[in-house]
């Protein structure tokens, strides 16, 4: 009999692919869901902004008041949306796809995002949030999205 650990490699010792593989397409997958989940906060806050600034105005209010800062909010939605966008773009092109850190990061933002807006629309809270929201949940894996589509762009020939 050969001692534990000396003789020829077993199957999983042979295939450390497999491994790698499956935990890159568990995050794959669960990026995705979150990244969906994040969407669909997104566009639901962009539907029901103007609950979110009549709760954050006084008592009193003008209509005048409502309307630039329904804008501020549509602009931040607009913001939010289209930094999805770009993740989307970098996602399904493949340029961010392979790297288990990026999907890592995005899985993170997404869901955090995702879970932050939602909290955010039921519990109808100032409107002002949504724009931390968005440096910290969406601006910041989309300036890794684009660093990894001019990396990728800069160097063809590689592209994971």
């Amino acid at each position: 009999l050969a001692a534990p650990g000396c003789g020829a490699p077993t199957a999983k010792q042979r295939q450390p692919w497999r491994r790698r593989m499956h935990r890159s397409a568990t995050l794959t997958a669960l990026r995705f869901a979150a990244f969906t989940g994040h969407l669909f906060a997104a566009i639901l806050f962009t539907l029901s902004r103007r609950d979110n600034v009549i709760v954050a105005l006084k008592f009193d209010y003008a209509q005048d008041d409502i309307g630039w800062r329904e804008s501020e909010v549509g602009i931040a939605c607009a913001l939010i949306l289209s930094c999805l966008v770009i993740q989307a773009f970098a996602f399904f092109g493949g340029y961010s796809l392979f790297s288990a850190a990026l999907t890592l990061l995005h899985l993170t933002c997404h869901t955090m995002g995702g879970g932050l807006i939602a909290l955010l629309i039921l519990t109808k809270a100032h409107y002002a949030w949504i724009w931390y929201l968005f440096v910290l949940f969406s601006c910041i894996p989309t300036l890794f999205d684009l660093a990894a589509i001019g990396t990728t762009c800069l160097r063809p020939g590689k592209r994971w």
